[in-house]
């Protein structure tokens, strides 16, 4: 004689809940994740501009003030120029796409007390033959960006 023998109510409860509480902790990451991989490919793009932002400057020989629209889906724009400082400063600042309700952008909301969308500001100031770069970024950003993007003396220069 054999039983079938299945689950009983409160097995299936348990486990109901355990995914549950499982799936309450993991869609918040997954969605933090996704925000901070979006951050790193803008940082990547806006990689790519340190060459040309000091081979344009050098050919020039003036200051420069690009704005480039990426086809990128998570970057709105791009500004390259360099400030006549002393030393010369080439500043590229990477404007990512918000979530807005008609396109996700990055998949990140501004804060309220943000006064504009995450911005990437590289900054490159030359001391002998090389070229030392910082990365600066709005302090309510602080927790989606890498580690070395932490500097909060995010500056306006011009306006965009």
């Amino acid at each position: 004689m054999s039983f079938l023998r299945g689950f009983t109510l409160i097995e299936l409860l348990v486990v109901i809940t355990i995914v549950g509480i499982l799936s309450t902790v993991a869609i918040p990451a997954y969605d933090r994740y996704i925000v901070k991989a979006h951050i790193v490919e803008i940082l990547s793009v806006a990689d790519s501009y340190k060459v040309k932002l000091i081979e344009d400057t050098v050919t020039a020989a003036s200051a420069t003030n690009t704005v480039y629209n990426v086809d990128v889906k998570v970057i709105d724009k791009i500004n390259v120029f360099t400030l006549d400082t002393d030393p010369i400063t080439y500043v590229i600042e990477a404007t990512a796409k918000m979530k807005t309700p008609d396109q996700a952008g990055i998949g990140l909301k501004q804060p309220k007390n943000s006064k504009q969308p995450l911005m990437l500001q590289l900054r490159g100031i030359p001391i002998g033959e090389a070229v030392f770069w910082s990365c600066h970024v709005a302090a309510e950003y602080n927790d989606y960006v890498p580690a070395t993007c932490k500097n909060n003396d995010l500056e306006t220069f011009r306006s965009a």
